[in-house]
């Protein structure tokens, strides 16, 4: 279950689970522009994630999961064992077809993430705790303050 958003329209602090993308569409979908972005990133989620990430661990962050009324983006991270890079492959070489990371942005607005797992090195998952310049900014916030990221158990779409 998502929590409430804290005193300064934020997640709290960690990372929270939530069933499926109708809670999160439920939560944060408030305004038609919102609405817009969830919808433009389930296309995403449906056509591109879906087929090569089945089965994998999906994390959600950024200032959709705030109370800010336009966000610009989702940002998504999809962890991927080391072990099972044979099997979705094809996460990887999203970044070099269709544009890559970018065109995913351009076309979904999705910021999108793969975390390896098992190799060590940055963790994706708490950098996304972090308020970051702009949620500061906003916020009147230190950058690093930290805030709450979601993870879907539930996210594949048909």
């Amino acid at each position: 279950m998502i929590p409430p958003l804290d005193e300064r329209g934020l997640l709290p602090p960690g990372c929270h689970r939530c069933k499926d993308w109708a809670e999160l569409e439920e939560r944060f979908a408030f305004n038609t522009h919102r609405q817009r972005l969830l919808g433009q990133a389930l296309q995403f989620v449906q056509y591109r994630l879906t087929p090569l990430a089945s089965g994998l661990r999906l994390l959600l962050a950024g200032s959709y999961l705030s109370d800010k009324a336009q966000p610009g983006d989702i940002e998504m991270l999809v962890f991927l064992p080391v072990h099972r890079i044979g099997q979705h492959i094809g996460l990887l070489d999203m970044f070099e077809k269709d544009g890559g990371k970018g065109g995913i942005w351009v076309d979904h607005r999705v910021d999108f993430y793969v975390q390896l797992e098992g190799l060590g090195g940055n963790d994706f998952a708490l950098f996304f705790q972090y308020g970051g310049e702009k949620t500061a900014a906003d916020k009147g916030l230190d950058a690093k303050d930290k805030r709450g990221t979601i993870e879907i158990e539930s996210w594949t779409l048909p």
